[in-house]
C-alpha cells in the first residue's frame, strides 16, 4: 500500500523559494557582517583588534554551544551556514583590508601613493621596531634589578638587532 501525494508545480516553487529565502537571506546578511568586521580588522594595525575578534568568536562559538542541544535539525544546519559565511567572509576581509592598506590603495594620487610607499620602506619594519623597544624596555628593568649585567644586556640587544628578532 503506497500513499501518493499530488503536488502542483506552483506550489513546488513557491516552496522552494521561500526555503532558498530562509537559507540566503541569512547566509548573506552574516556574509556582510564577517566582510564588514573582517576589512576593519585588516585595514586597522591597532593591536585592540586582536581582542575584539577573539571576543567575537568566543561568543559566537559560546551561543553555538550553549542552544545546540535546543536546536532541531533545520536550526542547526542554518546556524552552521551562518557560522560558516560569517568566518569564510571575515577572512576574506581581513586579507582585502590588509592588502589595501600594505600598498595604499586608499591614496587615489599616484604620486602620493609612491611617496606614501618609500615613507613605508624608509622607515623600516614597524614590527622589528616594537619588538626592540619592547627588548630594552626588558633589558632597563633587568639591569635595575640587577638580574642581568651590562655585557649580558649589550650581548642580547646585539643578538636581536643582528637576527632580525
Amino acid at each position: 500500500m503506497s500513499c501518493r501525494v499530488e503536488v502542483d508545480s506552483a506550489s513546488a516553487n513557491a516552496f522552494e523559494i521561500e526555503v532558498i529565502k530562509m537559507i540566503a537571506l541569512p547566509a548573506a546578511a552574516f556574509s556582510s557582517l564577517g566582510l564588514l568586521i573582517g576589512s576593519l580588522a585588516g585595514l586597522t594595525i591597532s593591536p585592540i583588534v586582536v581582542g575584539l575578534i577573539t571576543a567575537l568568536f568566543a561568543f559566537v562559538g559560546g551561543s553555538a554551544v550553549a542552544f545546540v542541544g535546543q536546536l532541531n535539525r533545520d536550526q542547526l544546519q542554518l546556524a552552521s551556514v551562518a557560522v560558516l559565511c560569517l568566518s569564510t567572509f571575515m577572512l576574506v576581509g581581513v586579507v582585502g583590508g590588509s592588502l589595501i592598506r600594505a600598498n595604499n590603495l586608499f591614496i587615489l594620487n599616484l604620486d602620493q601613493r609612491a611617496k606614501a610607499q618609500e615613507n613605508a620602506v624608509s622607515t623600516g619594519n614597524n614590527y622589528m621596531r616594537q619588538n626592540l623597544k619592547a627588548l630594552r624596555d626588558d633589558l632597563k628593568s633587568s639591569l635595575a634589578d640587577g638580574r642581568t649585567t651590562l655585557d649580558e644586556a649589550c650581548e642580547e640587544l646585539r643578538t636581536a638587532t643582528t637576527q632580525g628578532r
